[in-house]
């Protein structure tokens, strides 16, 4: 057991390094990009405004001239920057193999309670509606008018006057 442990915990770690060196790619090619250059070019100028204004149009002009060499480190390869990764705290919402009706709603307790019987339920919450419309397989999508009663997350929907 304790040599699966080990063995665990130092893939873990490769991963995390592996994860460094890709972030450490990332910054430094962000260090080199042109508009962050320009920005300390700015900036040093100034701070000091009798050379640095001297300075400034110079050092503009460097940076034009050497627009179109190739930069090492923004060329790094694309599959070394995975945009999905399979980490557990890199996923938004884990999906679930859901058979039968799945309803997800603005719904009152009493719809809540009698929905649950027949369909799968998912209730969408003020905070989180957008994002569970836009990525769940929802085959319904039900809105209570007894949703909008007070003390509910949902509370006073539709009432005019009732700021959001």
């Amino acid at each position: 057991m304790a040599d699966r442990q080990v063995s665990r915990l130092k893939a873990a770690l490769a991963d995390r390094e592996a994860r460094v060196r890709i972030l450490e790619s990332r910054v430094a090619a962000l260090e080199e990009s042109t508009s962050l250059r320009v920005g300390r070019a700015v900036t040093d100028a100034a701070r000091s405004p009798g050379k640095g204004v001297v300075r400034l149009p110079r050092e503009l002009y460097r940076m034009w001239r050497h627009r179109g060499a190739p930069n090492v480190v923004t060329s790094v390869d694309a599959r070394e920057r995975p945009m999905f990764s399979a980490r557990d705290e890199d996923r938004l919402i884990v999906g679930s193999r859901i058979t039968g009706l799945i309803v997800a709603g603005v719904r009152g307790l009493a719809a809540a309670g009698q929905l649950a019987r027949t369909a799968t339920v998912v209730p969408l919450m003020p905070h989180d509606a957008a994002l569970i419309l836009d990525t769940a397989d929802v085959d319904l999508v039900l809105v209570d008018a007894a949703a909008g009663a007070p003390g509910g997350p949902w509370a006073y929907l539709g009432v005019p006057g009732v700021p959001d």
